[in-house]
């Protein structure tokens, strides 16, 4: 669980300059190893209003845009993503490399 931990860390560590920059526009959650990226203004997703308030078209694009460049992500924007132990650091660059391609392509 500590290298788990460590990853998770990483991972958010690496996504946080693209979030900063999309701020008021998407909302990333992260909670040790799970993840979920919403495209809203809200700060928090607390409720299951507060996800389908999110945009799902844009969800769709995003999770198009990552698949075309080889990270799958859950293809739902009521679902949430998952790290393991198997992630490299690599694996982690590469795809916080792909968010931040991928976002500015949807955003």
């Amino acid at each position: 669980y500590k290298i788990l931990k460590e990853k998770a860390d990483k991972f958010g560590e690496l996504l946080k300059p693209v979030i900063a920059k999309y701020e008021g526009r998407l909302t990333f959650l992260q909670l040790e190893s799970i993840f979920a990226f919403y495209f809203n203004d809200r700060e928090q997703i607390i409720t299951l209003d507060d996800v389908k308030n999110s945009n799902m078209e844009l969800f769709g694009k995003f999770h198009k845009e990552m698949l075309s460049q080889g990270i799958y992500l859950s293809p739902s924007g009521y679902e949430v993503g998952f790290l393991s132990t198997a992630h490299s650091d690599d694996d982690l660059e590469k795809t916080a490399s792909i968010v931040t391609k991928s976002l500015e392509k949807v955003l």
